[in-house]
């Protein structure tokens, strides 16, 4: 059995309902070389009290306090800090399988990968939300998968990585999705990953998690994602494999920005304000990369690059026609 030390780096932030169960899932694995960092992103509920308390009875447990910056500025305290050859990143609401650790350091080392994806189930009733087939996958492969209804998750989470590859990788600050940027990135450094189906992690959804928030910030920078992606898969496609997927990705991010930006239409928040301002911009600049086989979505970005206003008029009265259909 290999014996490489593994560095469990988890961001903490007003989860205390869950966190304790969380740590715990990762105490009680059966691979016990592993250090534990819990970086606490400023929470003003009991996190930090709940990860000290770990703290005082396993000494693989470093707790960081900090002050609040987001997951990205957390995870890459706990870069800075990991000793381990391997890093796996955590969230701190779900819940790690007792053979997560071990069954992907065997993998790794087995295959010589220096990322090994695993698949993953919704925590309350088993749903799977990632099951990819095993076996090695080339950078487009992976990319391809990622876009595969329960293909690979594109989520840092779901993935133990060498640390050598990721030692000089950082997550972007002040944008809420970066895990793909990362682990592209990672897979520049090493060209391909192994995958193993079975579900090691169990996701958990709350209506305080990031992605179940509907803010403007947090809707741009799913948006932007899409953006970051097709320009990602741009510069990886070869001899067209992903054209089909940059083509969806393009289309998904006008219409996205479209819809959005009916919802804050009335939204005089600052952030709502940004969000709107982005989109016009966004709009009037990019509408000429959604192909003409998407004349839907053509014909709406038309009708919002004459008027803005009309746009919504329009988009709202739809809606209001649909519902009574």
């Amino acid at each position: 059995m290999p014996n490489k030390l593994v560095s469990v780096i988890i961001p903490v932030y007003n989860v205390d309902p869950w966190l304790d169960e969380c740590i715990q899932s990762v105490q009680d694995q059966k691979y016990s070389n592993i250090e534990i960092l819990l970086i606490n992103d400023g929470s003003t509920d009991n996190c930090l009290k709940i990860c000290n308390e770990h703290a005082k009875s396993d000494d693989r447990i470093k707790v960081v306090d900090r002050p609040h910056e987001g997951a990205s500025a957390a995870r890459n305290c706990g870069l800075e800090m990991a000793k381990g050859d391997c890093i796996l990143f955590f969230d701190s609401d779900d819940y790690m399988v007792p053979e997560l650790i071990e069954r992907t350091v065997a993998v790794m080392e087995r295959e010589d990968a220096g990322i090994v994806v695993f698949g993953t189930e919704r925590y309350h009733n088993g749903e799977i939300i990632s099951c990819p087939k095993e076996g090695s996958y080339t950078r487009v492969e992976a990319f391809h998968s990622c876009m595969t209804k329960k293909g690979i998750v594109p989520a840092v989470w779901a993935k133990l990585f060498d640390a050598k590859l990721v030692k000089d990788i950082r997550f972007i600050l002040d944008h809420n999705y970066v895990d793909f940027i990362f682990f592209f990135e990672a897979m520049d450094k090493c060209g391909s990953v192994y995958v193993i189906p079975d579900s090691l992690v169990r996701y958990r959804r709350h209506p305080n998690s990031i992605c179940t928030s509907k803010n403007a910030r947090n809707i741009y920078d799913q948006i932007e994602q899409c953006k970051m992606m097709y320009e990602y898969a741009e510069r990886i496609n070869e001899n067209g494999m992903l054209d089909s997927d940059i083509r969806r990705l393009k289309i998904q991010r006008i219409r996205w920005l479209l819809g959005s930006y009916t919802v804050f239409y009335k939204d005089d928040s600052e952030d709502g304000k940004s969000f709107r301002s982005k989109a016009r911009e966004d709009i009037r600049r990019d509408h000429r990369l959604v192909p003409f086989s998407s004349l839907k979505v053509k014909l709406a970005s038309l009708i919002f690059r004459m008027s803005p206003g009309l746009f919504v008029a329009v988009d709202r009265g739809r809606r209001r026609m649909t519902q009574k259909i």
